[in-house]
């Protein structure tokens, strides 16, 4: 990304227009056909055999109330997790690799470690970002400040990227179906408190106890104390815009789809 930075930085400097059209050109088709071809592949919804318009509020109310208490439980046995990063991030690996091989029955070797970008990782904490795919090298990257029972249900997300899965919501229902089926607590809570976020109201919240209440609360703390809002605007524009032009209909709302599928699965 520094390179393609300086580059495009130096051609524009020397004015060498057509050896920027050119260059464009052909980074545009390396990108269509090395990743965003996989915006046009069947979705979750279609594979699961899954009918997430057919989900009814009250279904919707009861299924709130199911991750409260799921959170709650759980809390205690998280609490005290010392899991480190790198043990986070192969569990994560290892997890979807496992739901996407039952989803898709293929399996193939890809990364099993998520990284930090020392360049890219300021612009993720002002702009509200929590981890990104880069398809050029392949890499899965996090924002280095998420609290710990953040990292598995977003570096699952990432790893669901690496293996494939563009769509943000596709990607969600991945790492909540590698999160909540995991044998590790924190994971578990992990994919818990993630779909709490989308379901969540002030009132709400009454329904968690003090500790997973807490959580929502460091939660919002570092979300506001790191995100400078104009810019978290401009991103997120930015990937309306982006995933509007990849065929994703619903473009920055497709995060929260996998609510739905979640409640119908």
């Amino acid at each position: 990304i520094v390179m393609l930075t300086l580059s495009v930085a130096l051609l524009v400097w020397f004015r060498r227009w057509r050896w920027l059209a050119g260059a464009t050109a052909v980074a545009y088709l390396l990108f269509f056909w090395g990743w965003a071809l996989n915006y046009h592949r069947e979705s979750i919804e279609e594979k699961l055999a899954l009918n997430a318009s057919a989900v009814e509020d009250n279904e919707a109310e009861q299924f709130r109330e199911f991750v409260a208490s799921k959170m709650n439980s759980l809390w205690p046995q998280t609490a005290s997790s010392q899991r480190e990063i790198p043990e986070i991030s192969r569990s994560a690996a290892e997890r979807v690799r496992t739901v996407i091989s039952r989803i898709d029955a293929v399996d193939w070797a890809a990364a099993r470690q998520t990284k930090t970008s020392i360049i890219l990782d300021p612009w993720f904490r002002v702009a509200g970002v929590e981890g990104m795919f880069n398809p050029v090298g392949q890499e899965p990257l996090v924002l280095s400040r998420l609290l710990n029972f953040e990292r598995p249900f977003v570096m699952s997300h990432e790893f669901a990227h690496v293996r494939g899965y563009p769509n943000e919501g596709d990607a969600n229902m991945i790492a909540f179906l590698a999160t909540i089926n995991s044998n590790d607590p924190l994971s578990q809570y992990s994919g818990w408190f993630h779909i709490w976020l989308y379901l969540r109201t002030p009132e709400t919240d009454a329904l968690l106890m003090d500790g997973p209440r807490l959580d929502v609360q460091l939660y919002e703390l570092r979300v506001q104390s790191q995100t400078i809002p104009w810019i978290s605007n401009f991103q997120g524009t930015l990937l309306h815009w982006f995933l509007k032009a990849n065929s994703v209909s619903g473009g920055i709302r497709s995060y929260a789809q996998f609510v739905r599928l979640a409640i119908a699965s």
